[in-house]
């Protein structure tokens, strides 16, 4: 059969599949496989995910608490087998599902309330209709940092080059840099350069590992736009 694990490996040699497309092409035949692909996802998108859930609640702990316990809902629940078309983005797929667990959340809490047990409370009684506007793209802009942080400790660039990989070179008095680091204006710019194709690369192999094949470069390309109009952290 075609879905073996040889084929599987097959697979992998010609195109090494994403962790989104492995989770959505192999539930069937290779469950431990797709499962353990989803753990990759989740972690990935960690960081983001308790910055989302920071935003609805009263603590950074609450915050905590409501992304751990959504990961295992997301790891235990067999969520997966609502998508119909094995294609997409996972971000979209995630958020949709944190959106439908808070809301589960306030409604069990706001019943726990009632009870005289102990509860995660939202930030207002309205907190619920922020979800309404905006989530989608905080979600993306945190995904995106996260990436560039993580990139960023990988290439670990000269803390004197870092505000110029993202800078636009015709506002950069490269003359004025190089004295100012002892080196020539050539040798800075071939350097800068370099760092900006390892961070362009770095961060395409992760942003492509969070979609089906399709939409990779697409993918990559707008989460790379987010860096240059929200300050990084």
């Amino acid at each position: 059969m075609e879905d073996s694990a040889d084929g599987w490996r097959a697979r992998e040699s010609a195109f090494p599949p994403t962790h989104w497309s492995i989770v959505l092409g192999a539930g069937a035949a290779d469950p431990a496989r797709a499962k353990e692909a989803l753990e990759r996802l989740c972690c990935l998108y960690r960081g983001p995910i308790v910055k989302w859930f920071r935003r609805y609640t009263r603590t950074e702990q609450d915050a905590e608490d409501l992304a751990h316990d959504f990961l295992v809902h997301l790891l235990t629940k067999e969520l997966l087998a609502r998508l119909k078309e094995p294609h997409g983005k996972f971000r979209s797929f995630l958020v949709t599902c944190m959106v439908h667990f808070l809301h589960d959340s306030w409604d069990k809490a706001k019943a726990q309330k009632r009870g005289g047990g102990a509860t995660i409370e939202p930030l207002n009684e309205n907190s619920d209709c922020a979800l309404d506007e905006g989530t989608d793209s905080l979600f993306d802009v945190d995904l995106a940092l996260d990436i560039d942080h993580r990139v960023m400790k990988k290439i670990d660039p000269p803390p004197d080059l870092l505000p110029y990989i993202f800078q636009k070179d015709s506002t950069t008095r490269w003359d004025d840099v190089a004295r100012k680091l002892q080196t020539t204006a050539t040798a800075l710019r071939q350097r800068v350069r370099r760092l900006r194709q390892e961070h362009w690369k770095r961060f395409a192999d992760e942003a492509g590992a969070l979609v089906s094949p399709p939409g990779e470069a697409d993918e990559t390309r707008y989460l790379y736009e987010l860096l240059f109009r929200n300050p990084r952290p």
